[in-house]
């Protein structure tokens, strides 16, 4: 019955493998290094070892860097100050899963081995061993070793040993990139959060283009809270410029390869002001090529179209100098004339007028009126001279001898 009791055992070993696999993948582990520790005890035990180890490895340093020693190991170890990381060419036998990049099994460690170079006082004692590479993408990323089992190590130990092992591996992988996944998202949260661009994204399903998610830092630029923007009419209240696209727009278009959408308009902040507003629009298209959603990112370029405009006011009035220093003028009132129509336009103003002033008499002449000033004007016999001390809120700019400007003429002053 040698045949059957063998078949009964092996039969054990494969549910303790799984047993291990599924005490593995449910550890609540906090750290990579608790997690490896548990596993390699699983993996001792497994095999019916006593003692083992698991080793990074570096293939471009070549170079191993210790995880985790059983704790059989760091109670029988009486080497003085022992190493954690090792270069591969200075390893011994332990080191041959690495050089020769599979499993090596030696169940007599104490008769000569060509690849053994000894070990130092106080190491532990080993009777025999097991080692194996764990790869990834056909790169050895690890060693685990195990020694001293009573009985000799064997393929199914071998086998056991590989397979528990790489399936640790792909959840210590799979756990790692979850990590930096997640890691990786809070700083770009982070990132969002403090920058000055909203991200959105809407649903391209719905005929309002529903709002999925917004980047917090929404409130903090706009004013408006994630609920508030979620309202359907939301948008359309805000919005400022007549001539802009629409996410139903695009959706109603759908251009064929035309994923990406950019436009400048106003819109109004929370608090009533009325600010500009840069917005990309990238959209996410299924596997039949209709969009599903728009992932939108909003800058507020206010202060960047107040310098454009205040650009185009300067160019503007270097060209209305120009014009007015190259007028062919005849007479005074003639050049005065085409002046005052250049400044009237140069300050988007609907009128104006220019007096002359005698500082010795304190008296305003006038010059020059624009032509929709004489065409409002219903004074019979309007002055053509005043003094100084005549005049009201227009002669300050005389007697405090400095520019004056009112924005609520209506106001009391």
């Amino acid at each position: 019955i040698t045949e059957q009791k063998q078949a009964e055992y092996e039969k054990e070993r494969s549910i303790s493998r799984l047993e291990s696999l599924t005490s593995i993948f449910q550890y609540p582990y906090e750290s990579l290094k608790d997690f490896l520790d548990y596993a390699l005890a699983e993996a001792i035990n497994l095999t019916d070892s006593k003692i083992g180890y698991i080793y990074f490895y570096d293939e471009t340093t070549r170079q191993f860097k210790l995880n985790t020693w059983s704790n059989e190991v760091m109670d029988e170890c009486q080497v003085t100050e022992p190493q954690t990381i090792y270069q591969l060419e200075k390893t011994g036998i332990w080191g041959e899963a690495v050089r020769q990049r599979k499993t090596i099994m030696i169940n007599d460690f104490q008769a000569p081995h060509p690849h053994k170079k000894g070990y130092p006082e106080g190491h532990v004692h080993l009777e025999k061993f097991l080692t194996i590479p764990i790869f990834s993408d056909e790169e050895i990323v690890a060693v685990v070793g195990v020694a001293n089992k009573e009985e000799d190590y064997n393929h199914q130990d071998e086998l056991q040993l590989t397979l528990l092992m790489n399936n640790v591996w792909k959840v210590h992988e799979r756990r790692k990139a979850i990590e930096e996944l997640s890691e990786i998202s809070e700083r770009m949260h982070h990132y969002i959060a403090s920058s000055d661009i909203i991200i959105m994204a809407c649903d391209m399903t719905t005929p309002t283009a529903e709002l999925l998610w917004s980047s917090e830092n929404a409130e903090r630029i706009l004013g408006y809270t994630f609920q508030e923007m979620q309202q359907p009419d939301w948008w359309w209240q805000q919005k400022f410029s007549d001539d802009v696209l629409t996410l139903e727009n695009v959706a109603e278009w759908d251009v064929p390869g035309k994923d990406n959408y950019e436009q400048d308009y106003q819109f109004q902040h929370k608090n009533g002001q009325v600010i500009w507003i840069n917005e990309r629009i990238k959209l996410i298209r299924n596997p039949e090529g209709k969009p599903v959603e728009a992932i939108c990112a909003w800058a507020d370029i206010t202060i960047r179209k107040s310098i454009e405009q205040d650009q185009i006011r300067t160019i503007s009035r270097l060209e209305n100098l120009a014009t007015i220093l190259q007028y062919p003028y005849t007479d005074m009132k003639g050049l005065m004339d085409f002046a005052l129509e250049k400044a009237i336009s140069m300050t988007d103003s609907q009128l104006g007028y220019v007096f002359f002033y005698d500082e010795e008499t304190e008296q305003f002449t006038i010059y020059s009126w624009s032509e929709a000033a004489m065409e409002e004007c219903r004074i019979p016999n309007p002055q053509m001279i005043y003094q100084l001390e005549n005049t009201g809120i227009w002669g300050e700019a005389v007697r405090q001898r400095k520019p004056l400007i009112l924005n609520d003429y209506q106001a009391p002053h």
